[in-house]
Order: C-alpha cells, then structure tokens, then sequence
C-alpha cells in the first residue's frame, strides 16, 4: 500500500514538475510563408498643398496609440501607403517626391525594428504574423525597388533609390540579428 502511494506520490510529482517546465517558443523560429502584399490606397499625396494637415492628423493618430503590437501594425501600414505614394510618383515621373516618400516608406520600417527592439527588452510577447509581415513588406520593397532601379538610367534618383534599398537591408539584417540576440537573452536568462 505504501509503496503504491509512493508511486503516485511520484508520478503526480512529475507530472507537476512537466507542466511548470518552461516552455518557449524560439524567436529565430519564425517560418513564413511568403504573402501577397496589398498596398492601401495612399490618400492625398505628397504634392498636394493640404499634405500637412494629413500628417499633422498621422501624428496626433500616432500618439494614441499605445499598445505595442498596434504601433507595430501602425508602422507597416504606413511604410505600405508611403510605398504606394512612391510607386504613383514614380509613374507620373516626379523625381523628388519619389525619394521623400521612398526614405519615409523606409522610416517607418526603421521604427518597426525600433519598437519590436523596446519591446523585447520589456519581455512582452509579439504575434508571429507581425514578424512575416514585416518580412514579406521589406521584401515586396525590396523587389519592387530592384526592378524600379534595373529600367532607370543613371542619374542622381537611382543613386538615391539604390541607398534606400541598402538601408532596407541593413534594417532587415538588423531584425534578423535582434530576433537572433533576442533567442540567446532568453536562453541564456531562463
């Protein structure tokens, strides 16, 4: 009898110790699949007079929002309306908008890696999809820029066109190492 009680005692005992067991996900573990990206429709466009007030009203919307995964989300999606912005500049051949909205397009990936940065080191989780969002946006960019780049002659825009997609490298290089520093804190710390 003692030694059956024993053996539940020891097997409720692991049991119990199984499931406190920390269980983590990997952060460099991310499999994506590569997605369709959409690109919203980008409002008034940098060239109208009354482009201030848009971005004096993107800029109030921004400091509402609080929540780390929405300013995320926030992030890609204007890097994706300033990205339309370029590629309609582009079209209609107006050299200097298509850099300003080209490095604000990038800007805002910069902040995306930015921010998933403060937010890992307050440890609060992040949803794998922002992750392969964030992939497949600066990859669309980055394709997207290479054929823009490959038709154009040589001229100061392509030089221009040709750093913002190494700074979309450098910033995807940047997340692939923080996700990489980010699995090695954890291993290390738990």
């Amino acid at each position: 009898m003692v030694q059956k009680r024993n053996k539940y005692i020891l097997i409720v005992g692991f049991v119990i110790i199984l499931f406190n067991m920390p269980f983590r996900a990997i952060a460099t573990d991310f499999y994506c699949v590569p997605q369709e990206i959409s690109l919203p429709y980008p409002g008034m466009l940098s060239n109208s007079p009354f482009y201030v007030v848009k971005k004096i009203r993107d800029k109030i919307l921004k400091q509402f929002i609080s929540r780390f995964d929405k300013k995320l989300e926030y992030y890609l999606f204007e890097s994706k309306k300033n990205f339309a912005e370029m590629l309609i500049h582009n079209q209609k051949k107006n050299e200097a908008y298509v850099v300003s909205s080209g490095l604000r397009s990038g800007n805002y990936l910069t902040l995306f890696v930015s921010t998933y940065h403060h937010m890992a080191m307050s440890d609060v989780s992040i949803q794998n999809k922002l992750v392969c969002d964030f992939y497949s946006v600066i990859e669309f960019q980055i394709k997207k820029y290479t054929e823009i780049i490959a038709i154009m002659e040589d001229s100061e825009l392509k030089k221009q066109l040709i750093s913002i997609v190494e700074q979309l490298q450098l910033n995807k290089v940047g997340f692939d190492n923080l996700l990489t520093t980010m699995n090695s804190k954890r291993i290390m710390y738990e």
